[in-house]
């Protein structure tokens, strides 16, 4: 590594390195003062050399307590991230290392010995000829709660999907192709994730269907409506038809931006059969009933026509 004297004369100033200014003394208090993000100051020994009201709110440590006194007192021995606290101390020991100038996760400790999430980014600053840190720290405690809050929701959801057995439940993207595939999917349909995840769900359809254009047809139609829903054979892996109950409903963003579709669908099969049963049936009884009926009336015209 070259001296820093050598640097200097050559102007190499290495990446993710602040050069201080002459000057800018009172634009730089000015944004400490006004800046939401806590902003620490160390210096090569790893002790606090500035310490802004955000920091203070933060913490719960007065600039005047906190002066002084070494940054390792406030990063936390969270075994989670271990690996990140023990590198961001070897680049304040060492002033080198891939985590200068990268937003990282940690956990802090307050004043009164809670712990917090937080976020920091470290950078190396250049005055007179020395070197010191300036650390960013974001409070990420509300962050970190949406989005547990999210996982869990993600995990209920997809525990409610997959005990589904009896309802085809998938998500599909833009261009129809398939994103997610539950268990009642792969019983209903006879394919495996693996085989289907990444392929266009035209393969459910009938070939007449997909000669007519129909998973085109339903795609658009939910599109441009929001829903599409309809009745009909499906083909499963297997070649065998199923007719399906399908509600295709299109997925979009807040600024209405559409991200992809839902699919359920539902094996109404033995009803249908059952339906076709009853249709036969009645047929059937429809067809005895005019023979018996003409059978009627063609004895009443012999009764009729015999002499009295």
């Amino acid at each position: 590594m070259k001296p820093l004297s050598r640097i200097l004369a050559s102007e190499e100033i290495p990446a993710q390195v602040i050069v201080a200014q002459p000057g800018h003394e009172a634009l730089c208090a000015t944004i400490l003062e006004a800046n939401p993000d806590a902003i620490i100051s160390i210096d090569e020994a790893g002790k606090i050399t500035e310490w802004n009201p955000a920091a203070e709110e933060m913490f719960g440590y007065s600039r005047a307590l906190a002066m002084g006194r070494e940054i390792t007192g406030f990063i936390a021995s969270d075994p989670a991230m271990e690996a990140h606290r023990m590198e961001f101390f070897q680049c304040l020991k060492t002033g080198k290392g891939r985590l200068i100038g990268k937003r990282i996760e940690m956990a802090a400790v307050r004043a009164k010995g809670g712990e917090f999430p937080i976020e920091l980014a470290l950078m190396r600053v250049l005055d007179h000829g020395r070197f010191s840190f300036t650390i960013c720290v974001r409070d990420i405690t509300e962050r970190k709660r949406a989005e547990d809050i999210l996982r869990k929701s993600e995990e209920r959801f997809r525990m409610l999907v997959e005990s589904a057995e009896g309802y085809a439940i998938y998500l599909l993207d833009p261009h129809g192709r398939v994103l997610t595939w539950n268990a009642g999917v792969e019983h209903i349909e006879g394919y495996r994730a693996r085989d289907i995840i990444g392929r266009r769900f035209n393969r459910l359809y009938t070939p007449d269907d997909i000669a007519l254009g129909k998973p085109e047809q339903a795609l658009a139609t939910a599109g441009a409506e929001g829903h599409f829903s309809h009745e009909g054979w499906s083909m499963r892996k297997d070649g065998s038809r199923y007719w399906a109950s399908v509600v295709l409903t299109a997925l979009r963003y807040e600024d209405g931006v559409l991200f992809g579709y839902s699919r359920i669908g539902c094996d109404h099969t033995k009803r249908k059969e059952a339906e076709i049963e009853a249709a036969k049936l009645t047929t059937a009884l429809e067809s005895l009933l005019k023979e018996r009926t003409a059978e009627l009336q063609a004895a009443k015209r012999l009764l009729q026509q015999a002499p009295r």
